[in-house]
C-alpha cells in the first residue's frame, strides 16, 4: 500500500509536459494595393511577396485577407521558413476587386479561425498559346531558326518535372524548359490565374556550366501570344554566362502595384533600419531615366558594368541607393528603377548554371572549381575554363551591388530568385579554392569590403531562398562558417593579439603595406548589423569585438589619437617596412599623419552622405542598435556633432542612412 502511495505522490509532483504553443491569431501584415492606370479596372488576381514575424504564420495557417475592410479571396504559397518552421517569406495571391483609376486599397493579412472558407479550386486553365521563333546567325552566310510552342513543351512535360512554384485555387505557376539550341536554353515561367489574363516570363540562358562549346550566340527573337506579336528583338549578342528575360501578357494593362509595410520589413530583419525622409525627386528621376533608357536585352540599367571602378557609386551599400529610394517612396517610378536594375543582374557574366540542378555549381560537391580565367575546366562540371568574353561587364566581389534580393522578396519572381542564387554562388566560386579552403568557402584573405559584400549576399540568399530547396541551407552553412572563422581566428584567437589597443579590424591585402582602410571596416560592421537582425548571433559577437577599433578612432583623444583624424582613407596599423603590428593608438596616429601632418578641422567629407564620415555614422549606429555599446554612443555623438549638414544630403544619396532604433537625445 505504501508503494502505491509513493507512486501517486511521485506522479503528483512530476513536472507537467509543456503545453503546445497556441497558434498565433491576429494581424500579421499590412500592405497597400494601387491602380496606377488612369482608368478603372475590373477584378484581378495579384501575387506578391510578403514577410512575416517569427512564429506568427505557419504553412498550414488559415489566412484572412481584407482589402478596404472587405474580405478578399487569397492564397498563400509558403517559401522561406524560420528554424521553428513558421513562415518567414511567402507569396500571397489575392483577388482584388475592381478599382478606380489611381485608386488605392489598404490590405490586412491576419491568421484567424473566421473568414471566408477556402476558395473552390478553379478548373484547370490551358497553357497560354505562346510561340517563340529564335533565329540564330552562327555565320554570316548561315541562318537557323528554331520554333518553340509553349503548349507542346507543357504537353511533353505532362505532370512530371519540378513542383509548381505557385499552386492553389487562385493561381498556378509552372516552369517549362526548351531543349538547348546552340547552347542557348529558353525557360518559360507560366502564371495562370483563375480570373484574368495569364503571364509568361520568358528567360533566355547562355550559362550552362557543362557546355564545352559555350560562346557568344547571335540571334533574333520573336514572341507571340494568341497569334499577336508580343515582343521582338534582333541581333542579340548573347555572350557566355549571362541571362535575360522578358515578361509577356495578353492583357496590356499594368498590374496593380503592391506596397509592403516598411516597419515590418525592418522588424523581421528583411532590410536594414533606414531613416525616414522623402527622397529627392531630382535624384530619383535621374536614376529612373538612366535605368530605363534602354530596354534591349543584356543592358546595364544604372549598374556600373566595370565593377572594380572606384569612387562614390549609387550601387554600393548594404542595398543600392535606388532600393532605398523605393523603400522610402514606393512609387511606380521607383519600382520601375528597382526592377530594371534587377533585370540587369542577368547581364553580369557570373552565371555558371549546373544543368543537373538548375542552380550554381556546389563547392561541397566540386571543391576545386574556380570561376576565374586562371582556373581550369572540370569535365562534367565546368565544360571549359571560365573566361569573360565579348562584354564590358567585369564582376568584382569588392564592388558587387545587391541587385535581386529585394526584388525577389517583393515580387516572388522565379527569375530574381535564381539571379540571387547565382550571385551568391559566384561569390564562393570566384575565390581561389586554395584560399577559400576548397569546400569550406572561407572568404577571409580578401579586402574587407569584399568580405562585407559577399557575406551580405550569402546572408540574403540564406534568409530568403525557399526552404524546400537545398540552396538556402548551403548558403547558410557558408555564412555561418565564415562568421565562426572570424570568431575563431580573431575574436577568440590570437592572430591579431599583437594589435593590442588597436584590435578590432580584419587584415586584408592592400596596395599600401601596413595600412588598413577604416571605411571598409565600416562596411563590414553595417553588414554584420543587418545579419544580426536576420537572426545570426555570431555577427553580434564580431561587432562587439570590432567596436574597439571602429569606435576607438573617435574615443581615444586622451590616449594620443585626435578623433578629428578618425576618417582617413588608410590608417597605418603596422610598420610598412618590418610589418610589425602597432599596438597603441599613438603609434597608428604618428605613422599615418606625421611627420608632415596636414592641419585638419573637419572629418573627411562631413556633409556628404556617401563619404567616409557617413560610413562611420552608419557603422556606429549599427553597433549601437545591436549591442548598445557606450563607447559607440560616445563615438557617434562626436561624429554626429561634426556632420550637422549630412542629414540634408541623405535624400539624394540614402544608401548609408542607417537610423538609430532609439534616437539619441541632444
Amino acid at each position: 500500500m505504501r508503494w502505491v502511495l509513493l507512486v501517486i505522490l511521485l506522479l503528483g509532483f512530476a513536472p507537467c509536459a509543456p503545453a503546445a504553443a497556441q497558434p498565433f491569431k491576429g494581424e500579421a501584415a499590412r500592405f497597400r494595393i494601387t491602380n496606377d492606370a488612369d482608368s478603372a479596372t475590373t477584378k484581378r488576381i495579384v501575387s506578391f511577396g510578403q514577410v512575416f514575424r517569427r512564429g506568427q504564420v505557419r504553412a498550414s495557417s488559415r489566412l484572412t485577407v481584407k482589402l478596404g475592410g472587405a474580405i478578399a479571396r487569397s492564397q498563400m504559397d509558403a517559401k522561406a521558413l524560420y528554424p521553428d518552421g513558421s513562415v518567414r517569406h511567402a507569396i500571397i495571391t489575392i483577388q482584388a476587386p475592381g478599382m478606380a483609376g489611381g485608386g488605392t486599397l489598404d490590405g490586412v493579412i491576419a491568421t484567424a479561425a473566421d473568414g471566408l472558407p477556402p476558395a473552390v479550386a478553379a478548373p484547370p486553365r490551358p497553357v497560354p498559346n505562346v510561340q517563340l521563333a529564335l533565329t540564330f546567325h552562327p555565320r554570316p552566310d548561315r541562318v537557323e531558326t528554331f520554333n518553340i510552342d509553349l503548349r507542346n513543351l507543357a504537353q511533353a512535360a505532362g505532370g512530371g518535372g519540378a513542383r509548381p512554384w505557385l499552386n492553389g485555387p487562385l493561381v498556378l505557376e509552372r516552369r517549362y524548359a526548351s531543349e538547348r539550341m546552340h547552347g542557348v536554353q529558353v525557360v518559360f515561367d507560366v502564371w495562370t490565374p483563375a480570373v484574368g489574363a495569364p503571364r509568361v516570363d520568358v528567360i533566355f540562358h547562355n550559362d550552362i556550366a557543362q557546355n564545352p562549346d559555350i560562346s557568344t550566340q547571335v540571334y533574333d527573337a520573336r514572341l507571340s501570344i494568341d497569334g499577336t506579336l508580343a515582343y521582338r528583338v534582333q541581333g542579340v549578342a548573347h555572350y557566355p554566362y549571362a541571362t535575360w528575360h522578358n515578361v509577356i501578357c495578353a492583357d496590356k494593362a499594368p498590374p496593380p502595384r503592391v506596397t509592403l509595410d516598411l516597419e515590418l520589413l525592418i522588424a523581421t530583419g528583411a532590410v536594414p533600419r533606414y531613416a525616414r525622409f522623402q527622397p529627392d525627386r531630382s535624384a530619383t528621376d535621374a536614376v529612373h531615366k538612366l535605368a530605363t533608357r534602354n530596354d534591349r536585352p543584356l543592358g546595364s540599367a544604372s549598374v556600373t558594368p566595370y565593377m572594380p571602378a572606384t569612387g562614390g557609386r549609387s550601387d554600393i551599400g548594404p542595398l543600392p541607393a535606388w532600393a532605398v529610394f523605393y523603400l522610402l517612396d514606393p512609387s511606380r517610378e521607383n519600382q520601375e528603377t528597382l526592377l530594371a536594375n534587377a533585370d540587369a543582374a542577368g547581364s553580369i557574366p557570373w552565371h555558371a548554371r549546373d544543368v543537373r540542378t538548375g542552380g550554381p555549381i556546389d563547392i561541397d560537391q566540386h571543391p576545386l572549381v574556380w570561376l576565374d580565367r586562371r582556373g581550369v575546366a572540370a569535365p562534367g562540371v565546368l565544360g571549359r575554363r571560365y573566361e569573360i568574353r565579348d562584354t564590358r561587364w567585369q564582376p568584382d566581389d569588392a564592388h558587387q551591388p545587391s541587385l535581386t534580393y529585394l526584388p525577389y522578396l517583393l515580387t516572388g519572381s522565379q527569375y530574381y530568385r535564381d539571379e540571387l542564387a547565382m550571385q551568391a554562388g559566384f561569390d564562393l566560386l570566384s575565390m581561389n579554392p586554395e584560399y577559400r579552403g576548397q569546400a569550406a568557402g572561407i572568404l577571409l584573405g580578401s579586402q574587407v569590403r569584399a568580405v562585407a559584400w559577399s557575406l551580405r549576399t550569402l546572408a540574403n540568399a540564406a534568409y530568403i531562398l525557399p526552404s524546400d530547396s537545398p540552396l538556402p541551407h548551403y548558403f547558410e552553412a557558408k555564412l555561418k562558417g565564415n562568421l565562426d572563422e572570424i570568431v575563431r581566428r580573431y575574436v577568440k584567437g590570437d592572430e591579431l593579439a599583437a594589435a593590442g589597443d588597436l584590435r578590432g579590424y580584419l587584415p586584408g591585402p592592400y596596395a599600401q603595406e601596413g595600412a588598413t582602410p577604416p571605411w571598409q571596416s565600416d562596411y563590414l560592421v553595417m553588414v554584420l548589423g543587418w545579419i544580426d537582425s536576420m537572426g545570426y548571433p555570431q555577427a553580434r559577437t564580431i561587432m562587439v569585438w570590432m567596436t574597439n577599433f571602429v569606435a576607438g578612432r573617435f574615443t581615444n583623444d586622451k590616449r594620443g589619437y585626435d578623433p578629428i583624424y578618425g576618417t582617413p582613407y588608410f590608417l597605418f596599423v603596422a610598420d610598412p617596412k618590418s610589418t610589425r603590428l602597432f599596438s597603441t593608438w599613438p603609434e597608428a596616429f604618428k605613422a599615418t599623419f606625421d611627420p608632415v601632418r596636414q592641419p585638419v578641422t573637419t572629418l573627411d567629407y562631413p556633409d556628404w552622405a556617401g563619404g567616409y564620415a557617413a560610413l562611420a555614422r552608419a557603422s556606429l549606429v549599427s553597433i549601437i542598435n545591436a549591442t548598445g555599446s557606450a563607447q559607440a554612443r560616445q563615438a557617434y555623438g562626436f561624429v554626429r556633432a561634426q556632420t550637422p549638414l549630412m542629414d540634408a544630403s541623405y535624400p539624394k544619396e540614402p544608401a548609408f542612412a542607417i537610423a538609430l532604433a532609439t534616437p539619441v537625445q541632444d
